[in-house]
């Protein structure tokens, strides 16, 4: 009966049949003007959920008892190793201003978040540095369109690792490039099938890559193309490669031999980034190869 009239909203009257229920004590606790008495309730049949401390530690914080409130909130991190005490904690003592606690529990929090963690991070930056995850925050600036900011971070680390495009546009990107990948395009090196039955022109493989405008740059690409057995002779595979700066190609190379070799392309840099893309383009009056190449090694410099 009390179930019943607890799923049906009724939870004053569970609460008559069932008094011993915490769960039914925390769903009271959102319908009065004061929720203390019933969260203390709560806690006292169920002092393991973590929940009800943390209610009760933000509802004690509201009527101005910091003492009472900072003691339930430690006493639900006590109880639970997951995220929400952690988060209510870091949030207490960020309101509070008391920027040690704050960047304690704040590590606390990185350590054991899960999903978006911006909302900690924008916390963070507004006391300084907290003990967090240095690759997570560099994503987090990253992805704020910060890039300077997170190269600098990445650098700093005794193994920086490679984030997003948008460090592309940092200022130390092409140091960062070197320290990350040098000049191997790894993402790149890659095995192809050519079955013949293709479509005429697609995009095979892409990636950015820093440059500094103004340079002049070369990529080496060496690869490995045999046909498959039954197939009608071709001298080339379609595929080439080409550059692209804001949407443009600027620069291509010839056209993967069957046999293998080595291609290269230059180009002069027109800004902070340049996009490299292995594409398949058949020449006009040329059969649909059926091959398997093989991208061996790609290098930028």
């Amino acid at each position: 009966m009390a179930d019943y009239l607890y799923r049906s909203g009724q939870v004053e009257k569970a609460l008559a049949w069932a008094p011993g229920n915490s769960e039914y004590w925390m769903a009271a606790a959102g319908l009065r003007d004061d929720p203390r008495e019933a969260l203390r309730r709560a806690v006292e049949l169920n002092p393991y959920e973590a929940r009800g401390w943390v209610r009760l530690g933000l509802a004690e914080e509201m009527e101005g008892n910091l003492a009472e409130a900072e003691r339930c909130l430690l006493e639900a991190a006590r109880r639970s190793l997951k995220f929400e005490p952690r988060w209510a904690l870091t949030n207490f003592y960020f309101r509070r201003g008391r920027t040690e606690e704050f960047r304690m529990w704040a590590g606390e929090a990185a350590r054991m978040s899960y999903g978006d963690p911006a909302p900690l991070f924008d916390l963070c930056r507004q006391v300084g540095r907290c003990a967090m995850p240095e690759l997570e925050y560099a994503r987090f600036l990253a992805g704020r369109g910060e890039a300077d900011e997170a190269a600098e971070i990445l650098l700093g680390m005794e193994k920086p690792e490679w984030v997003s495009d948008g460090l592309l546009e940092a200022e130390r990107a092409v140091e960062l490039w070197k320290r990350t990948r040098g000049e191997r395009l790894e993402p790149l090196e890659k095995a192809i099938r050519l079955s013949g039955m293709q479509a005429e022109r697609y995009e095979v493989a892409s990636q950015w890559v820093p440059v500094e405008k103004g340079r002049e740059y070369l990529i080496e690409a060496r690869h490995e193309a045999r046909q498959l057995a039954g197939a009608i002779p071709a001298e080339r595979t379609g595929l080439k490669w080409v550059v692209e700066e804001d949407g443009r190609r600027v620069a291509e190379s010839e056209g993967l031999r069957v046999g293998g070799g080595t291609v290269a392309v230059r180009f002069r840099a027109g800004g902070k980034k340049a996009r490299l893309a292995l594409v398949h383009e058949r020449e006009a009056g040329a059969v649909r190869v059926e091959a398997e190449v093989k991208i061996v090694r790609v290098r930028f410099r």
